[in-house]
């Protein structure tokens, strides 16, 4: 189960909205942002087409790597 934080990053990475994805990122633990790709491509019911899905995973992990190194509890020269 996804709480209502997780979905709304979720959503905001899939939807291209970046400034929505900083400020929801940092109200959660940078464990849980790092985990969350997994989390929700596993809970994936039924299985996507394959060229769907590899875009979903080109999408998350991309945009994991940004909300880690933006991450106000993991970088601490952000204003």
């Amino acid at each position: 189960m996804f709480t209502n934080l997780e979905v709304a990053l979720l959503v905001a990475w899939l939807e291209g909205n970046d400034l929505a994805a900083r400020d929801i990122a940092a109200m959660l633990d940078p464990y849980v942002i790092y985990k969350l790709p997994t989390r929700y491509l596993q809970s994936l019911d039924p299985f996507p087409d394959i060229d769907v899905f590899n875009y979903i995973v080109e999408i998350i992990s991309e945009k994991v790597k940004l909300e880690l190194a933006r991450h106000p509890k993991l970088n601490r020269n952000l204003p």
